[in-house]
């Protein structure tokens, strides 16, 4: 059982703690050793409301400049495809003899925007990281571009790896993939790490209605075609632009490819991920509830979505697990602004859950 304490006593000990010995704590600023009971989870909340500040995690600034590590594997990843679904996965694999991390990148991305964090973690962990269905190098099936679409692919990768247990890792399209995963296949998944969080409108109906429809509109508008390497790398600048240009021509290399025609065309139709960015709106309330695994978010700090004043909510809406959220100095794209970050967090997390 937990100590009985007051919230000025949690949020002093919890953040003193915290400094001095790096301890992980969760969202309601009590040590994890094991998910809180419910009643407890609820007696909190308004704790939580008003001292959310205090129990989150924060990495220094030293960890989130983007430098590679001295320590980073630089061998090239294992590329393999695997027939699910009436289509062809095909997937990236850093391997390695720990537990297998399925890695989900975001609509209108590539499964090998991982790698930075990726090389980090194998070969502790096993991680795969799938281009998903319409993306990459993977095949796009006729129809059915919503999360419980991708979720039944990330099942059916699990199944044909004779994966017996997953931590489930994603951003964005990916984060919604792994909710619905994970609480369609509890007995799959030991844990669930969302980057960047759950899209704050798939857990509050009519929220940011105006931001999703308008990027499903920009991209829907855009040409599969582009007339050079150079082309591609200004779009990339001004829609990233705290991507270094290393990470720019990482996605001009590996999120491009020639056309027939002459010239390059992105690897996604832009209508089919027009089409899937329309299911950001989507309310996956319902699935949040029967998560049962335990929960890492990463917030980024300069995320205009998940603000601190919203976190509270996101944290409730998980009611019968246990949660737990690290703050990492990036604006969107965490795997790939603050890599170094992100592989540290999952690192201290997955050995201290």
């Amino acid at each position: 059982m937990h100590p009985r304490v007051s919230s000025g006593q949690l949020a002093v000990a919890g953040v003193a703690a915290l400094i001095a010995n790096g301890v992980v704590y969760n969202a309601t600023g009590v040590r994890v050793r094991a998910p809180l009971p419910i009643a407890t989870k609820k007696l909190l909340s308004r704790w939580v409301e008003r001292h959310l500040e205090s129990a989150v995690l924060r990495y220094p600034q030293a960890m989130t400049s983007g430098t590679p590590s001295s320590t980073v594997a630089s061998a090239e990843p294992l590329s393999a495809t695997l027939h699910v679904n009436d289509f062809d996965m095909h997937y990236w694999e850093w391997p390695g003899s720990g537990p297998t991390l399925v890695c989900l990148h975001p609509s209108g991305h590539y499964g090998r925007i991982w790698e930075r964090v990726a090389q980090q973690l194998a070969p502790q962990y096993d991680v795969l990281a799938p281009d998903q269905r319409g993306h990459g190098d993977s095949g796009q099936p006729p129809s059915g571009n919503a999360a419980v679409d991708y979720a039944s692919d990330v099942e059916a990768l699990a199944a044909g790896r004779n994966l017996q247990r997953i931590v489930l890792v994603g951003h964005s399209l990916g984060a919604r993939t792994a909710m619905v995963h994970a609480a369609e296949h509890p007995e799959r998944v030991s844990h669930m790490i969302l980057v960047g969080g759950p899209h704050f409108s798939t857990i509050q109906p009519s929220a940011d209605v105006d931001h999703w429809t308008g990027n499903a509109n920009a991209m829907r508008q855009r040409s599969k075609q582009l007339p050079s390497a150079d082309a591609a790398a200004d779009i990339l600048r001004t829609s990233y632009p705290r991507f270094t240009e290393a990470d720019i021509q990482h996605a001009v290399k590996y999120n491009t490819q020639p056309a027939a025609g002459g010239g390059l065309e992105w690897k996604y139709e832009p209508s089919w991920v027009a089409d899937g960015l329309v299911h950001a709106l989507d309310d996956l309330r319902p699935y949040a509830a029967r998560i049962r695994c335990p929960i890492l978010i990463l917030r980024a700090t300069g995320s205009w979505e998940l603000t601190a004043e919203r976190m509270p909510h996101v944290i409730r809406v998980f009611s019968n697990t246990q949660v737990t959220v690290v703050d990492i100095d990036a604006s969107a794209n965490l795997e790939v602004e603050a890599p170094d970050a992100v592989a540290a967090a999952i690192r201290d997390y997955l050995s201290t859950n």
